[in-house]
């Protein structure tokens, strides 16, 4: 009889190595993580793209719009050549003239977000490799090229995308998101020709787009900002991706205006409202004719300013202004009827702050100084102007382009806008405080008009009652502070996984004097998290306030009255002691613009650059 052989001892089990990508999700997303999200699965694609060894003839692909910075765009490449992949599989004729400009331009607004996102993390391995006698050349500038060389080839891609998977996440859902947005733009352009043919675009067939320009704005909801498109024959046509309804009754109440003082009124943007999108014309800058448009520039400012409080408008900055000859044209109007969010000192409540937060101050328009360490900024539609530093030391690349680039810091130049009017397209901004009695003759006489009907106004079916279901904005905090949060947020260290990334958000439940923003602050960290700038949404008539995907914001204003049956008894209660009032924070405003002996910026002053130590431990990361 044989002896029956034993089976073979199988041979261990090999363990199976976690998904790189599960340190970045969030605790409600793994459960449903068997497969890789999305944007993993894209960014898994690129690595394959990706060469398997350092390149050293082949030009860099760069990013134009940003300088010398831009040529750190080079070992991210594969992930736009995916992107452009899935735009070709998935937008219905991808190769039709249309979607090529759209996509176009979202590519060029992509490459330049996804370098942003990836620069403090590409230069990490860049200063790594320096201090390690890794980089060859015989200038800084070719050695920083052949720095990025090796960033792009598979092997040290993978090793910084699989070390810091929240940057994978962010990099890849910008590629997810900006397909869909341009896929978005490109239907929503074919299925609307013949209502812009009837409304925005009448005449001749404009053509087809030739330039697309994203990111007019701040990027929300998926990273949708506004789109600027320019057709063949020259003309102009801004794309939304929000609802136009309040912008709509807006423009009703204009018309209003204008039946009542047509030589006061001012000018309107046209719409194409859609079903939570819309078309606006675009405004060009334009300087005034004459010094008799001056005046009347500075007269309907003064009137659209009175407007503008009717409605508890705030927001109303210098991007959001433009000065199109004698007309200050208001071009988003998407924060009307807001509440008067509280603010709080050691002390309790500010009488002060309720005060100027229900004035005229409130809508941005007026000049209103941010103080900061380093000096002051205007950003307010009548104050702000181009050569203004920022108050403070902001983030800033040292050396861009070379092997020595590091992040430093230094107060940084605002670009100017067309906010204010000019006496020629070239010339200076013209100062409001030499216009100052236009202005309150243009805010007086609103001021009247308004009072006198104040009941027509807010009657059922009026023109402010009509703004009752629109969806409006409200700001939480200044969206200054959420991009900022969002530039720091990009530090290696915060890209390792997701709890770090939260970690880097801690500002946002200090407190900061503003009893509502405890309420806000865990939605806003899930929108910082994917790097969108946080969005709330409310109607006039409604106390609810909504994230975009339609969840409420529990408890974020329990006491607050909706905007409004707030604005509409205000508005009741106009009397000349409210306007002199409102006369004399114009006034008080307006003289923050002059020079005030014994005030001015600080000490100059710079930080050493930030960056990592290569002798400290992990200082190389």
């Amino acid at each position: 009889m044989h002896p029956v052989a034993a089976p073979p001892t199988p041979a261990p089990a090999r363990p199976v190595a976690p998904a790189w990508w599960l340190p970045a999700l969030a605790d409600e997303e793994r459960p449903a993580a068997g497969a890789p999200p999305a944007w993993a699965q894209l960014v898994d694609r690129a690595l394959a793209l990706a060469p398997e060894r350092r390149t050293t003839r082949e030009p860099l692909h760069v990013v134009p719009e940003l300088g010398l910075r831009g040529r750190l765009f080079h070992p991210l490449a594969p992930l736009l050549a995916v992107a452009d992949s899935d735009f070709a599989a998935t937008v219905p004729g991808a190769a039709e003239p249309d979607a090529r400009a759209v996509w176009a331009g979202a590519r060029r607004w992509l490459a330049a977000q996804l370098t942003a996102t990836a620069a403090r993390c590409l230069v990490q391995r860049l200063q790594a490799a320096r201090a390690a006698g890794e980089l060859t050349g015989a200038t800084p500038q070719e050695r920083f090229d052949d720095g990025v060389r090796a960033l792009a080839a598979r092997p040290a891609l993978t090793a910084l995308l699989h070390e810091h998977p929240v940057l994978a996440r962010l990099l890849g859902r910008r590629c997810v998101t900006a397909v869909a947005a341009a896929g978005e733009l490109t239907a929503r352009l074919r299925n609307d020709q013949p209502a812009l043919a009837a409304s925005l675009l009448t005449g001749p067939p404009p053509g087809p787009p030739t330039r697309v320009t994203f990111g007019l704005g701040d990027p929300h909801a998926g990273g949708r900002t506004v789109a600027l498109l320019e057709f063949a024959d020259g003309r102009r046509l801004i794309h939304k991706p929000r609802p136009l309804g309040a912008h709509a009754r807006w423009n009703e109440l204009l018309a209003w205006f204008a039946r009542h003082h047509p030589a006061l009124a001012p000018r309107a943007v046209r719409l194409l409202p859609r079903d939570g999108y819309g078309w606006a014309e675009h405004i060009a800058a334009e300087p005034v004719a004459d010094d008799a448009e001056l005046d009347a520039f500075h007269a309907r400012a003064g009137a659209q300013l009175a407007l503008l409080h009717a409605v508890h408008a705030v927001d109303i900055h210098a991007e959001n202004v433009i000065a199109a000859g004698a007309h200050p044209v208001v071009v988003d109007v998407e924060t009307l009827f807001h509440p008067t969010l509280p603010t709080e000192t050691d002390g309790g409540p500010d009488p002060a702050a309720h005060a100027l937060a229900t004035s005229t101050h409130r809508t941005s328009v007026l000049p209103h100084p941010l103080l900061g360490p380093l000096g002051s900024a205007d950003t307010s539609a009548l104050g702000a102007r181009e050569g203004q530093l920022s108050p403070d030391a902001l983030p800033a690349w040292e050396d861009p382009g070379t092997d020595r680039m590091r992040l430093g810091r230094r107060r940084l130049p605002w670009p100017g806008g067309p906010n204010r009017p000019r006496r020629a397209a070239c010339g200076p901004p013209v100062d409001p405080t030499d216009h100052t009695e236009a202005l309150l003759r243009g805010f007086r006489a609103a001021h009247r008009l308004l009072a006198r009907h104040a009941a027509e106004l807010t009657a059922p079916g009026g023109p402010l009652s009509r703004f009752r279901e629109e969806p409006t904005r409200l700001v939480a905090r200044p969206s200054q502070e959420y991009a900022e949060l969002l530039a720091e947020a990009t530090a290696p260290e915060a890209l390792r996984g997701l709890a770090a990334r939260r970690r880097a958000f801690a500002a946002l439940s200090e407190n900061t004097g503003r009893p509502h923003t405890p309420a806000f602050a865990p939605h806003e960290l899930a929108q910082l998290l994917d790097g969108d700038i946080p969005l709330f949404t409310t109607t006039p008539a409604s106390a609810t306030v909504a994230t975009p995907d339609g969840r409420p914001v529990e408890g974020a204003l329990p006491r607050r009255e909706p905007g409004l049956p707030a604005a509409a008894a205000a508005l009741r209660a106009w009397d000349e002691a409210e306007l002199a009032y409102q006369e004399w924070v114009i006034r008080a405003s307006l003289t923050t613009l002059r020079p005030f002996p014994g005030h001015g910026p600080g000490p100059a002053w710079r930080q050493d650059p930030v960056g990592p130590d290569p002798s400290a431990p992990g200082g190389a990361d």
